[in-house]
């Protein structure tokens, strides 16, 4: 965790963060991109309706007008999940939340790359949400 958080304050992901301890969840560093992932179990939490959640956490006309080339936001199947991914073309952080279609999972996470590094981070996301599975 606090090679992590290291990485963290190194690429201004931090923020929230005063030390190691307040991180949450599994981390990988592959290819020098972090990886975060949080799991829990949906019947702990809420399942969440990923359009409401698209408006809610996307700037207003993120897909048209003047935002829409600053801004990335989806919803696809992957898999045996859905998932919403979601962030802002040159941000260092790519979120995502995965639900499993049973509802019975749902994981959170982020990819967190250097500013070198963003669009080898944009492509990784998907090779990443490829590799998942719930059984």
């Amino acid at each position: 965790m606090d090679e992590a958080y290291n990485i963290y304050k190194t690429r201004g992901s931090a923020e929230v963060y005063n030390k190691s301890s307040q991180l949450v969840g599994e981390f990988w560093l592959i290819d020098n991109i972090l990886i975060n992932i949080v799991s829990r179990n949906l019947s702990s939490t809420r399942k969440e309706n990923f359009q409401k959640l698209r408006y809610t956490l996307g700037p207003r006309g993120a897909s048209t007008g003047k935002l829409k080339h600053e801004y990335f936001d989806t919803i696809k199947t992957v898999n045996n999940y859905e998932v919403f991914i979601h962030y802002y073309y040159n941000s260092k952080n790519k979120s995502f939340i995965i639900q499993d279609k049973q509802g019975r999972y749902k994981l959170m996470g982020s990819i967190i790359s250097t500013e070198t590094d963003i669009k080898k981070a944009e492509a990784f996301m998907n090779t990443l949400l490829d590799s998942i599975t719930f059984k």
